[in-house]
């Protein structure tokens, strides 16, 4: 899994605190997996504010700075995805794409836009995955008869709907169990 950092400059601070939350709840989500998610936090620059709120929230959560879980398998970069994985391997996960994912394969690094839905209404994941040259995927929310006006998710919660389905669930009972009541 990567987390596309790339979007920082999209969110004022109000938004770059929500996102960091929900980083953190996929940090702690995944670090109590038997099998947990690899995760690559590309496009993130070490002056960066999110690297600085994920710094400040986790270390008034656990009194430990986030470099205390080295032993995760996890990856700070702030170089792009496309420099450090092969593109043939690339999946880009946006709620604006036109095709909808019914996977989760091991030989694919999907790629969770760090940007929240309050941030902007424009197909910024979508767009960079088509100025990129690699798929564009979207969660079967139709599955499900999704009744909100935008299918955006949280990124905690797109990681444990394919946490789900990676282990065996169906996709409907994983998005019956992961989506929040709206």
């Amino acid at each position: 899994i990567v987390f596309d950092c790339g979007f920082e400059d999209t969110m004022g601070m109000q938004e770059l605190r929500s996102l960091t939350r929900q980083l953190l709840k996929a940090h702690y989500y995944n670090r109590e997996l038997d099998d947990p998610f690899f995760f690559s936090f590309c496009n993130i620059e070490p002056d960066s504010n999110i690297w600085a709120l994920l710094q400040k929230f986790h270390s008034n959560q656990t009194g430990q700075t986030f470099d205390g879980y080295s032993q995760l398998p996890y990856h700070f970069s702030p170089r792009n995805f496309t420099d450090i994985f092969p593109r043939e391997d690339l999946v880009m996960l946006s709620p604006d794409a036109k095709q909808s994912m019914y996977e989760v394969r091991s030989d694919k690094v999907y790629i969770i836009g760090a940007i929240t839905d309050k941030a902007s209404s424009k197909p910024l994941t979508m767009s960079k995955a088509k100025r990129l040259g690699i798929p564009c995927m979207k969660l079967p929310l139709h599955l499900l008869k999704w009744k909100g006006p935008r299918k955006d998710l949280g990124l905690d919660v797109v990681l444990q709907i394919l946490q789900m389905v990676n282990e065996g669930s169906a996709w409907e009972d994983a998005l019956n169990h992961c989506l929040p009541q709206r």
